[in-house]
């Protein structure tokens, strides 16, 4: 899926989330933005636990990797433009946020209990700019305007 999105985005290819007027959003060369990005938030939180839980046996290359797809995992689920794949993310990173602070007491505190409060705020300093948002606000806007 990331790489279809990042062949798409390449060769600038990618398909309109929307076809109304003022819609933000691709869905890469997937034709229906709803389904990818369920299925985006399906596997979301099982990428997130597998980049941030601590294995002293992975190799840092192994990690790299697995940050590096969860990045671009992020990036892909915000620039959809569907509500689905936000909400996702952002349940995700709060719920790995309240299961790190349950864990506070038997574990010492880590570069992931640092890391997602950050995004948790960046998610909420961007939000105005994130496509899913922008189409939701144009979308009641027109609604209200044909009412």
């Amino acid at each position: 899926i990331i790489l279809s999105f990042l062949f798409a985005s390449l060769t600038n290819t990618s398909l309109a989330t929307y076809s109304w007027g003022g819609a933000e959003g691709n869905s890469g060369w997937f034709s229906s933005p709803n389904e990818i990005g369920a299925l985006l938030c399906c596997i979301y939180p099982f990428t997130f636990i597998n980049a941030f839980e601590e294995d002293k046996e992975k190799p840092k290359t192994l990690r790299i990797i697995d940050l590096f797809i969860l990045i671009s995992m992020t990036v892909i689920m915000l620039s959809i433009g569907t509500k689905a794949p936000l909400l996702g993310a952002l349940l995700t990173l709060i719920a790995y946020f309240i299961y790190r602070l349950i864990l506070i007491g038997k574990k010492k505190i880590t570069i992931s209990f640092i890391v997602v409060p950050i995004l948790i705020a960046l998610s909420g300093i961007l939000w105005g700019s994130i496509p899913a948002v922008i189409n939701t606000n144009s979308r009641i806007l027109m609604l209200y305007k044909l009412s």
